[in-house]
């Protein structure tokens, strides 16, 4: 390959944390390896390179209702997010989350509701049982 070359980077603070991500969960040394192995990853693939703010197709697409997209680009006014993708996905991920969240508290719910009626069962048996001793003497 020869000899390495020093070239700094921008990155602004989520995708900053996005490498991090990736450096961490695949195990990489530092930073710099994760970049080469994108780049190369990418370039081998045939991946081409997107000017900023052009769209990158994605194996699904979703239609976003207009007052909800305009939602998605005052979080990229605000700062909150890079790009109007980046919002939605992060909009996404916590709609999963909350969804995760009631799905927990509904099974919780559940899980107390058979409780308690098995109680009630097993007290309504004990009770007859009872009955049964204390009527046929």
């Amino acid at each position: 390959m020869g000899e390495d070359r020093f070239l700094g980077v921008r990155l602004d603070a989520e995708d900053l944390e996005r490498l991090d991500r990736m450096v961490q969960e695949r195990g990489f040394s530092n930073r710099s390896e994760a970049i080469r192995r994108i780049l190369r990853e990418s370039v081998d693939a045939g991946i081409p390179a997107r000017a900023p703010g052009e769209r990158v197709p994605r194996g699904r697409s979703v239609e976003v209702p207009p007052v909800l997209f305009r939602e998605l680009e005052r979080s990229v006014e605000n700062g909150y997010s890079s790009a109007v993708e980046s919002a939605l996905e992060k909009a996404i991920e916590r709609g999963l989350e909350e969804l995760a969240r009631q799905r927990s508290q509904r099974v919780e719910l559940e899980r107390a509701t058979a409780q308690k009626l098995a109680q009630e069962d097993a007290d309504q048996r004990r009770a007859s049982r009872e009955g049964e001793r204390h009527g046929g003497k």
